[in-house]
């Protein structure tokens, strides 16, 4: 066959298309292009090129080729589409007025509201039609007139008569004027867009930087038999055929059923009877609003052809009639068969492309189809947490995909840590979303106990189901969905979550049991199981019997479910096991050798991975990313929008969860600089023309804002750490834990990272002796920058307002268990006064701290303290009751916070300088043998100094956040030297531990919280009372704060380990006297001075067994006859021992003189009514490193 094709003028490029013959000579053609139709035409020789033009050749002039062309002998198919309303013609006001009256224009008749609906969009799509084709009619009569104008040419060119040239004229004029005409409008249209989404971060400026890729068409299939296909009606045939028995409903066995029953049969999570009420109500007004505002635009239509865009834009007149549609589906949950019909596309998961399980079903829906599951869906969204397995964190609201990779991470590190030998399998469910049987789905539904109206709302969006493939511009036959559930549907995913459930309550009941075992983790928990949608992790302990129960487990799982396991592409990862069993080698699975990157939810893991092999990972992944763009012509700023946007997200999405080196840091910004302004000869990166530094400040300070890497590693990390120290649940959280328990308790951290909160929680807790986690450390790193933004506040953040008291009492007692004794009389008080909230609350406690209070109303204001005190958010966290003061953010520094603390390095670290300086010369201090009024002098100048930066030091801290002191006075306005709570001197050991009735109330409610009871004044236990009668020691002696300090931490261990580790220990206050005063004693060499008066003993392991003496003293009395005892004995030794005697308070003090060193015991007793006090750990009291 012979065709003529005619080619314009064009000018020559260095590629061309065709050789064309010029006497004896091949020579390349001067035509870009050929255009060649798509019905099965090969082109097969060339067989003549014709100049048009006379003798004169030029390369810009028109030419005729003669192509020899072959038919295929396949029978040609016709490429087919669908209709898709273009909602820009509705900007015309005339066809949007058009468009509104054929809608309002309803059949007389008395349809169903779906039928209604479905009719409207049918008139609609006759109107778009129309006006669509009158543009194209206009558009080709301009093409008829350039054709006429071109032949006219060729005519002119061969007959250049007067009435050819006048007629040549006269007809460029016209054309000229129309093109003129519509390229005006064309580059108005392409400046208004440029000019609006032209280099800027738009989806429009990044769809100018794709290349444009070859449509995604299947030319050839390669079957499981070997046989490959290669027609194109063949391809279509077997993708037909594929898919129709992928979605065909299996039979029903009774095999199945019965595994259905076992897999059901676990678990008792239900739904409650008021959420059915939610899930099940008829939808309203207001709500669709919502439903419909949300729909994302720019998606791809189904069936239909109707997009967001046009429902959102004609949404005033069409409102009633959708409304009536979903309400008429509420009644009977049956769909018309155009809306459950749907349109699969296939995209490519991966490069082997010749197998139809390689490619992902996408499913385009009708406009009716995504309204009605995207409100089921938005209910389902906030019933599912209360269902669905913790370690489920796919779809699921309030989990993130960063809690799974830290499972992930965190577990692995644990078990090599504590030498357990474990093997992480990360499993592949084939088609998983498509094989989920719709008897399974609902018999789960059941099981939950969803109300039936919802089920069956729920099952009719998957009933009666069809779908067609649409791919190589053909669509496939037409065949059934019997099962799965459409990925492009918007409930599918938490539908798929509640599937999976079965599954987790299976393995977690076979754990609870004793019969699976997995990673042991802090706190008798374990980890087993990690997933993420469809991808699940399984952490086992390395015995056969329990890879035998998963598989078990499994093969029950897929028979109820109609799940299919892939185990070629399910991979093994051994964790700590030198030598691999026969059970891991034939299992069939891929097994991970040790070094090799295995990645999970994108996050390169694997055992024994280096951080540099991370490093070269990402540096990769950035520079493929930037090769596909280097091609192209980018201006400066469009790189830096590039720069800004894209490359970080691929790093900062792994950087969440792993910390790298100032090497690999540098690694990835050389791939950004080479990027930006580009190499050199050598390939290395250019000189920067401007700092690096420079181009991460803001514009403001002359930057361009380019992300600093190290600096959101650390920000954001934040996440994590708020998290781990407000007390949240989670297995990595408890690993996290666990990992600071041990790095703080050993030492391995520095001093200034310890200073978490203002409290020892986190000391709290197994001491493991395990390595160092390098992501924990990241974490102490990102809080450690934290700490420099932060200043210490005594009085706390800054309270909710919107609370009422009521609110107030009951978040209270919620959060200490503790009711306020006069919880009545507190009530009516504030109602009198007129109190609504804790603004009006705090106000009122300012006013009477400004103004002596009488004796009457103090037991009042102690209760308003305490009730502050319960509620005041502490440390920028929510634990339970801290006994601490606040943290806030230090003026001004909101900014260079949010930023990433990348301008502010040298502040926060001159600073942390200073601290640790003041700190040491501290030390130096108390390790210096002073007399007691030289020590009593030096504290009491530290103390009361302004300058001294006591929000530096725990033991200024401790003492300052719950006692009243010099500064709070200042702070308070109270220039007097006295408590505004009673007429004493603010800064004496008397008034801070016992006559205070503030100071009583908090040491009674500290033994509440560490004894686990109610605790009166009266009491047995009472509070502490420190009576100093003796004439040589004064009243402000610095022996009792250290004393006081010492059994305020003992106790706060008892109270921690309570809230913390539900320890139900119960030690007398005896007991907790004891030890805080061996505590005091291994650092407490120089209180007392060799030149006062003692007693002494004969040994130190004679006092051991004078304490214990006084150890099993019940009462007072006996407790006074011991010691009467001992030191009547201790006259005829050698070693010296001071008593000093109170009525009802006796301080046992012995020294040694072993290599020069002097050891002293400092023994207290008082009443047994006495408290305990503020918490110091050992590694930060005076004198230790």
């Amino acid at each position: 066959m012979v065709s003529w094709y005619y080619s314009a003028a064009y000018t020559r490029r260095k590629k061309h298309v065709l050789l064309v013959v010029r006497g004896n000579r091949l020579e390349q053609s001067r035509i870009d292009r050929v255009y060649m139709s798509r019905s099965g035409e090969w082109l097969e020789n060339v067989k003549k090129v014709d100049h048009i033009g006379g003798k004169t050749l030029s390369d810009h002039i028109p030419v005729v080729v003669q192509l020899q062309l072959r038919i295929n002998n396949e029978e040609v198919q016709k490429k087919t589409t669908y209709f898709k309303f273009d909602y820009r013609i509705l900007e015309e006001a005339e066809v949007f007025r058009e468009a509104r009256k054929v809608w309002l224009d309803h059949p007389k008749e008395n349809l169903d509201p779906r039928v209604k609906w479905v009719l409207g969009w049918r008139r609609l799509k006759s109107l778009f039609r129309r006006v669509q084709k009158e543009k194209r009619e206009e558009a080709r009569n301009l093409e008829k007139r350039e054709e006429e104008l071109q032949s006219l040419r060729i005519e002119v060119e061969m007959n250049p008569s007067e009435y050819n040239l006048t007629k040549l004229v006269e007809l460029e004029r016209e054309v000229r004027e129309q093109e003129c005409q519509k390229a005006r409008i064309c580059r108005e249209q392409s400046r208004n867009r440029w000019f609006k989404d032209g280099e800027a971060p738009t989806k429009y400026f990044f769809s100018q930087l794709k290349a444009k890729h070859r449509r995604e068409e299947i030319k050839a299939l390669k079957l499981d038999s070997g046989q490959v296909i290669t027609s194109e009606r063949g391809v279509m045939q077997e993708i037909g055929r594929f898919y129709a028995d992928l979605y065909e409903q299996p039979e029903v066995s009774t095999g199945e059923e019965l595994a259905r029953e076992q897999v059901l049969s676990y678990g008792d999570t239900k739904v409650s009877s008021q959420q059915n009420e939610a899930l099940a109500a008829v939808p309203e007004m207001e709500e669709l609003e919502k439903i419909v505002k949300g729909l994302p635009e720019e998606k791809a239509p189904g069936l239909d052809g109707v997009t967001a865009e046009v429902l959102t834009r004609c949404w005033s007149f069409m409102k009633i009639d959708c409304l009536a549609m979903l309400v008429s589906f509420w009644e009977d949950g049956v769909l018309t068969l155009c809306d459950s019909k749907g349109v699969i596309k296939l995209l490519p998961k991966n490069a082997e492309r010749q197998r139809l399980r390689n490619w992902r079903p996408i499913t385009l829906l009708t406009l009716t189809y995504k309204l009605i599951s995207k409100v089921l869906a938005s209910r389902l969204k906030g019933v599912l947490p209360g269902l669905v397995d913790e370690h489920q964190t796919g779809f699921v609201d309030g989990r993130s995909i960063h809690d799974s990779i830290l499972l992930h991470r965190f577990s692995q590190e644990y078990a090599q840590a504590t030498h357990q030998e474990t093997v992480l399998i990360k499993l592949d469910f084939e088609k998983a979303y498509d094989r989920v049987s719709h008897a399974y789905l609902r018999a789960v539904l059941l099981k939950m106990e969803f109300c039936p109206n919802f089920t069956e709302l729920t099952m009719g969006l998957l009933k009666h189901g069809t779908a067609v493939v649409h791919t190589n511009g053909l669509f496939s036959r037409e065949f059934q969905l019997g099962r799965g559930v459409r990925q492009g549907c918007l409930i599918a995913p938490f539908l798929f979550a509640l599937c999976t459930e079965s599954l987790m309550t299976m393995m977690r009941t076979y754990q609870e049991e004793g019969l699976l075992e997995g990673i042991k983790l802090p706190g008798g928990k374990q980890a087993l199981y990690n997933l993420f949608a469809d991808n699940t992790e399984l952490s086992i302990k390395a015995e056969e019997v329990n890879y035998l129960r998963v598989k078990e487990l499994l093969q029950v799982y897929e028979e109820a479910s109609g799940a299919k396991l892939n185990v070629r592409k399910s991979v093994m990862l051994p964790v700590s096991i030198s030598e691999l069993p026969l059970w891991i080698t034939s299992s069939g699975c891929r097994i991970a050798a040790r070094g090799e990157i295995v990645l999970h939810l994108g996050f390169p893991g694997g055992d024994s991975i280096s951080e540099s092999q991370v490093s070269r990972y990402l540096y990769e992944k950035i520079t493929n990313r930037t090769d596909t763009w280097s091609n192209r012509w980018l201006t400066w700023s469009s790189r830096i929008i590039l720069a800004q946007k894209i490359l970080p997200s691929l790093p900062a999405y792994i950087l969440m969860t792993f910390g790298l080196s100032k090497k690999g840091y540098k690694l990835l910004e050389d791939a950004w600089r080479i990027f930006i302004w580009g190499t050199r000869e050598d390939g290395a990166a250019k000189k920067s023309a401007i700092a690096w530094e420079t181009m991460q400040k803001s514009k403001n300070l002359g930057g361009v804002k380019i992300l600093s890497l190290e600096s959101h590693s650390a920000a954001v990390k934040i996440r994590q750490i708020t998290k781990i120290i407000e007390g949240c649940q989670g297995s990595w959280l408890d690993i996290a834990r666990s990992f600071i328990t041990r790095n703080l308790a050993t030492g391995r951290q520095r001093t200034e990272m310890r200073l978490w909160t203002a409290e020892e929680s986190l000391l709290i807790g197994p001491r493991l002796i395990i390595r160092e986690s390098t992501t924990l450390k990241t974490l102490l790193q990102a809080w450690y920058k934290v700490r420099g933004n932060l200043v210490f506040e005594e009085r706390g953040g800054q309270l909710p307002a919107h609370l009422t008291i009521k609110q107030c009492l009951i978040i209270a007692t919620e959060r200490s268990g503790v009711r306020l004794s006069n919880e009545v009389k507190l009530r009516k008080f504030l109602k009198a006064e007129k109190i609504e909230s804790l603004s009006d609350l705090q106000m009122l406690q300012s006013e009477w701290v400004l103004r002596r209070v009488e004796v009457e109303d103090r037991e009042t204001m102690m209760d308003v303290d305490l009730l502050l005190q319960w509620l005041r958010p502490i440390t920028a966290t929510t634990l339970p009751l801290p006994q601490c003061a606040g943290w806030k953010w230090r003026a001004g520094m909101g900014t260079l916070v949010r930023s990433g603390w990348s301008h502010d390095t040298k502040w926060w670290k001159g600073m942390l300088t200073k601290e640790a300086d003041t700190f040491e010369k501290m030390n130096r201090k108390w390790s210096t043998a002073l007399s007691s009024e030289a020590w009593n002098r030096v504290w009491m100048l530290t103390w009361r100094k302004p300058s001294t930066p006591r929000e530096g030091f725990w033991w200024w801290r401790t003492l300052w956040q719950g006692f009243w002191n010099g500064e709070r006075a200042r702070k308070a306005r109270v220039s007097t030297g006295e408590c505004p709570r009673c007429p004493q001197e603010i800064e004496t050991t008397e008034h801070v531990f016992w006559s205070c009735p503030h100071a009583r109330r908090r040491w009674t409610q500290l033994l509440e919280l560490a004894q686990g009871t109610e605790v009166e004044l009266a009491s047995d236990i009472g509070w502490l009372q420190f009576k100093l009668k003796a004439t040589d020691l004064k009243r402000t002696n610095a022996a009792w704060w250290v004393v006081a300090a010492e059994l305020y931490k003992v106790t706060w261990r008892e109270r921690c380990d309570r809230v913390f580790r539900n320890s139900r220990s119960h030690r007398p206050l005896r007991t907790v006297l004891h030890e805080a005063a061996r505590s005091a004693s291994s650092w407490l060499s120089n209180v007392m001075p060799e030149n006062q008066k003692i007693l002494t003993v004969k040994t130190l392991d004679t006092l051991t067994e004078w304490e214990s003496k006084l150890m099993r003293s019940s009462t007072g009395s006996e407790l006074q006859r011991d010691v009467e005892g001992i030191v009547s004995e201790s006259t005829r030794t050698d070693t010296s021992v001071a008593l000093i005697r109170a009525s009802d308070t006796f301080e046992l003090a012995t020294s040694n003189a072993r290599d020069g060193r002097v050891r002293r015991t400092y023994v207290s007793h008082v009443d047994e009514e006495g408290p305990s006090s503020p918490v110091l750990p050992d590694c930060l009291l005076p004198g230790h490193e």
